[in-house]
């Protein structure tokens, strides 16, 4: 009787903690989307103030290598590429905020032709497609 009441107790906070856990990754994962978002949105409107392809270049590679050295590599040109096409794809910051709620970034990058999400996108908003959790 003790121990099944123990194996019960067990598989309750274990559950919560489970839960918890996946909620913590996802709030996370949400913020990362919103927080790539808005450094595309940045680099962007910066880089097409300048009306200078060269320019943007340059921008890129010195902003990715400062970014590098005080965050990390996930900072590289690279990332900072895929961050403003994200913003080119995604212009409207509502459309992010949805599917933030049901996609991970890794959804996202690397993004296939604007067309192809658009379209994505219709179907997910019109529930024709059903992501699994």
């Amino acid at each position: 009787m003790i121990q099944t009441t123990f194996l019960h107790l067990h598989q309750s906070v274990q559950e919560l903690i489970t839960t918890a856990q996946k909620k913590t990754i996802w709030a996370i994962n949400q913020e990362m989307i919103y927080l790539y978002w808005h450094i595309g949105c940045k680099i962007k409107t910066h880089i097409i103030q300048s009306e200078r392809a060269e320019y943007g270049q340059e921008v890129l590679k010195k902003l990715s290598e400062q970014l590098t050295a005080e965050f990390g590599k996930g900072y590289g040109k690279v990332n900072l590429s895929y961050f403003i096409r994200f913003y080119e794809t995604f212009s409207d910051f509502t459309i992010v905020q949805t599917l933030s709620e049901q996609l991970s970034w890794s959804h996202f990058v690397p993004l296939p032709k604007k067309y192809f999400f658009q379209n994505c996108i219709k179907q997910l908003l019109l529930g024709e497609i059903m992501l699994q959790s």
